[in-house]
């Protein structure tokens, strides 16, 4: 398996014990994240975010869950991985929900609901009902949230999920509970415990049986009320879960006036919110002391803590508002990081597309110098051979003039096959592909000396070799034709007669290998131009040189992660040294 799977499979696994292990599951999903991080890998960092931001949220962390799950949505859309984004889209609806960010939990339930009826999610389809349902009942609208709490539940029970039916049954009956509907509440109650029984979720159990004591609070049943209250605290050890028990249980006991167990009820109930930070039930718990205080005539404390349920009840709205605008903000920064990376995949996709026409034009433009290049073969050949023929068959016939005109026909003809060959040759190194590997230099020179060698003989030349020539990473065949190319032009363009020095020095990770020759110099302006193809020093017949031979060099040196160089005073004489640079073996 390798370093992407593993953490592909550490994410799946953060993921499956979300519930029956937070803990473990956060630590894996941290550890995925971090390795994500490391190697750039964007599925595991989506996977690991998605498992913090869904755990963040059942701890009531919106402002650590709201931005995991926003730039893990922004990762699967940027992935494809449509089903994960579309829980994506329903755990932010419910963190806007729990935010009483309504209209934007709604957004979000709506955009999931969609996709999951397009691709047939049928889980995620009944999470959505549950979820708007929520939002809609929580808005304060209770027809819309009984609408979509029954399509959750009749999705559900199709569904081979305990856990999920249940919660669709136990979200129905609160529903009903809250706007009094006790009697219609009691029986989805009951099924929702009834299936929990065989695939118990403490937190799922918890909220069911305390949506049953309420239900049986409403029918005034009060023994039954607090019998499935106090299973409902022992139910979960988890303080969230346990406080909402606790609070009816309290606010039970003071209308059947059992004020001693109220008070003690509301004493556990203030230490576990001032534990979790819940100002809203805070409030809530305040409010039941005055009621209670109140019932027994005790005037003085109802008032004060009357007065403490309107501080609080501030406090949880202010809270709740800046929860909002951090939640907004939060929104806002995503959003505006989102639309910048799109932009910068936007101008990153143009230079792409630029890049691959650009490569696209060199290789027309290669295949067409290719084809023309070997169309011109023939002919020039013919031309050459013919001339040959005319100069041998009329020597004695031939005045000074046209002999002359014959053997600039001849020169130009053998320079234009030089032009052909060097076209072709800068195709094919453009093309090929190769594996560098150590090369023996002074083997791969002594072989390009003797291709030059009736150049030599012809100028009357003499190389001198001055110093080593050290192994380099290359590649022997094309590393020859530098060395061919850079003892042509210093045969041709040398002093009268040529001398030329061959030489190599280290320079840091390279080795820098040169020719220096004995002709005039170059000109700045040249040496710039020197391995762009626009390298001219006219002969007698005005074709000596063209340039293409060195823009082979560099070519070659370029693909195997060297540079050329020239270095020239310009003065007649002084010649000039031209050099390249290969990285060192070993």
């Amino acid at each position: 398996m390798n370093t992407r799977d593993s953490i592909i499979a550490l994410s799946d696994q953060a993921w499956a014990l979300r519930t029956e292990n937070p803990a473990q599951a956060r630590a894996l999903a941290e550890q995925a994240l971090a390795q994500s991080t490391q190697i750039g890998f964007d599925e595991g960092l989506a996977g690991g975010l998605r498992v913090l931001g869904w755990l963040n949220m059942e701890a009531g962390q919106f402002a650590q869950a709201l931005p995991q799950a926003l730039r893990a949505l922004q990762l699967y859309e940027q992935i494809g991985h449509t089903e994960k984004k579309t829980h994506l889209l329903i755990v932010l609806s419910q963190i806007h929900s729990r935010l009483e960010n309504y209209p934007a939990a709604l957004d979000y339930g709506l955009q999931a609901l969609k996709l999951s009826r397009q691709h047939g999610y049928t889980h995620h389809e009944a999470l959505v009902y549950q979820g708007l349902g929520a939002a809609y009942g929580m808005s304060g609208s209770p027809n819309e949230a009984l609408k979509y709490f029954q399509m959750g539940m009749e999705i559900s029970s199709r569904l081979d999920d305990m856990i999920l039916r249940a919660r669709a049954f136990n979200n129905l009956a609160y529903l009903y509970c809250t706007i009094g509907r006790y009697s219609e509440a009691l029986e989805p109650a009951l099924q929702a415990l009834k299936m929990l029984d065989k695939d118990e979720n403490p937190g799922v159990k918890t909220a069911t049986l305390h949506t049953l004591g309420a239900i049986y609070a409403g029918l005034e049943d009060y023994p039954q009320a607090l019998k499935y209250l106090e299973a409902g605290m022992a139910a979960s050890p988890v303080d969230f879960n346990r406080l909402a028990c606790i609070i009816e249980s309290a606010r039970i006991e003071i209308r059947r006036g059992s004020y001693p167990q109220a008070l003690r009820w509301l004493e556990e109930a203030r230490v576990i919110s001032e534990r979790l930070n819940a100002p809203n039930s805070t409030a809530q718990i305040f409010r039941l002391y005055a009621d209670l205080y109140k019932a027994q005539g005790d005037f003085q404390n109802a008032l004060d803590y009357f007065e403490k349920f309107h501080t609080a009840h501030e406090i949880a709205f202010n809270e709740q508002s800046d929860r909002r605008m951090k939640s907004l903000q939060i929104i806002h920064d995503v959003e505006t990081a989102r639309l910048e990376a799109e932009a910068q995949r936007q101008k990153n996709a143009n230079l792409q597309s630029q890049i691959a026409q650009h490569q696209q034009s060199i290789a027309n433009l290669d295949a067409y110098a290719d084809m023309v290049a070997h169309d011109l073969k023939n002919p020039i050949s013919i031309i050459m051979g013919y001339t040959e023929l005319l100069l041998q068959d009329l020597d004695g016939v031939l005045d000074a003039q046209s002999r002359d005109y014959l053997m600039g026909i001849a020169e130009t003809s053998g320079k234009m096959n030089e032009l052909v060959d060097e076209l072709l040759n800068l195709a094919r190194v453009r093309k090929q592909e190769i594996s560098p590997q150590p090369v023996d230099m002074e083997a791969v020179f002594r072989q390009a000396e003797r291709r030059v060698e009736q150049l030599v003989i012809r100028y009357n030349a003499i190389i001198s070799l001055e110093t080593a020539l050290p192994a380099a990473f290359a590649y022997p065949a094309w590393v020859e034709e530098i060395w061919v190319n850079y003892l042509t032009n210093a045969l041709k363009y040398g002093g009268q007669p040529p001398r030329i020095a061959v030489g190599a020095s280290p320079n840091g990770g390279f080795v820098r290998y040169w020719v220096r020759d004995n002709g005039d110099g170059l000109t700045p302006e040249l040496q710039a131009q020197v391995f762009r193809g626009k390298y001219e020093r006219f002969g007698k017949y005005q074709i000596e040189g063209h340039g293409i031979g060195l823009t082979v060099v560099k070519t070659i040196v370029d693909k195997l992660g060297g540079e050329v160089g020239v270095e020239s005073d310009g003065l007649p004489g002084h010649g000039s040294t031209f050099s390249f640079s290969l990285p060192v073996t070993g």
